[in-house]
This record gives C-alpha cells, structure tokens and sequence, in this order.
C-alpha cells in the first residue's frame, strides 16, 4: 500500500484518475471513502492555493503598473557617436607605458 501512496507525491497525480481508481480499488473498503476525500481535500488545497498565488501574483503587477507612471523619464541619447575626448589640463601626453608619444 505504501508504494501505491507514493505515486502521489507529485500534484499532478491527482487529477489521473485511471490511477486514482485502480487504488482506492486496492484499499480496504472501509477505506475507501476516507481515500476519497482525501483525494477531494488535496485538490481542494492545491485550487485554494493556486489561486491566492495568481490573485497575489495579479495584484503586484497591478500596483507595479500604476507605479510606472510616477518614474521619472529620462531622454534617450540622440546619436550614436562617442564624445571627443578632451585632454585633461596639467598633464603631458604620455603613452601608456609613461614614455612620450
């Protein structure tokens, strides 16, 4: 009986009902209906808490789509070209290495 148990360790068991049927045939059959509302009771569980996750998930972006609204929008460059490098005061142009170039 524990090994047909362990098939339902993964959610999506729960809604393969040849499996569902072929072991509650296997149970006792004063056990029987307590499987069967436990099979009711898991998937009652997992719908309540699929749902509180997508209502949470929907209220999030909704108060991340309104809060767009109140970024400041800061403009885009206009070209693509890089800007002259200006040489820095004081300095003389040296090469990398600290030769003069």
């Amino acid at each position: 009986m524990a090994k047909q148990m362990m098939g339902f360790a993964n959610p999506q068991t729960l809604m393969n009902k040849p499996l569902i049927e072929q072991t509650q045939a296997g149970l006792p059959t004063d056990v029987q209906p307590l499987f069967a509302q436990m099979i009711a009771g898991f998937r009652s569980v997992l719908g309540d808490t699929l749902s509180v996750v997508f209502l949470t998930a929907t209220l999030v972006l909704g108060v991340a789509f309104v809060l767009v609204f109140f970024l400041k929008e800061l403009p885009h460059r206009t070209s693509n070209q890089a800007a002259p490098a200006v040489p820095q005061e004081g300095k003389a142009s040296k090469g990398s290495a600290g030769v003069e170039a």
